[in-house]
């Protein structure tokens, strides 16, 4: 499998893990589920634990269960093309530190709420929707920028290929 292939593989698992991961918050931000006549009381399992309880000074993905926390964070930094130490400091995760941390913070927010107000709370944009493997998403998509080199035998004549 050459090298192009096994990451377009690695990004759809890690879409795929993302999908489940914000599936997840929602569910946990809603409560727990009861079912009719069944006291909230009564419920003996306490559930997974959220990634607020586990992990210093997480503010976006409250809710999310922790250990979807490393899944996701793969996901961000395979849809950006960078590393841990791109946002964290390192051995000091916990730490605001980092310009870039404020900024992907505020992007999932961003990323969330166009989710939530124009797909239905779907999964349909992602990191990966705009950063395509590279820190800096690419604003312009890359047009074609000199013309197609065409055989001697092609030539164009009034809309006509007469080749």
């Amino acid at each position: 499998m050459n090298a192009k292939r096994t990451g377009f593989v690695a990004t759809v698992v890690a879409i795929g893990i993302l999908g489940f991961v914000i599936g997840a918050a929602k569910a946990q931000s809603g409560g727990p589920a009861q079912t009719a006549g069944t006291p909230q009381a009564a419920t003996t399992a306490p559930g997974p634990k959220k990634a607020e309880e586990q992990f210093k000074n997480i503010q976006v993905l409250k809710g999310v269960p922790a250990e979807q926390i490393f899944p996701t964070m793969q996901f961000i930094t395979a849809s950006l093309g960078v590393e841990c130490e791109f946002c964290h400091v390192q051995n000091a995760f916990e730490k605001d530190d980092k310009k870039n941390k404020q900024t992907a913070r505020k992007m999932m927010e961003m990323m969330f709420a166009i989710n939530k107000d124009n797909f239905e709370g779907h999964r349909d944009v992602t990191c990966y929707s705009c950063h395509r493997g590279n820190a800096n998403p690419q604003a312009i998509p890359a047009v074609m920028t000199e013309e197609p080199k065409r055989s001697g035998a092609q030539r164009t004549y009034g809309g006509t290929n007469a080749g």
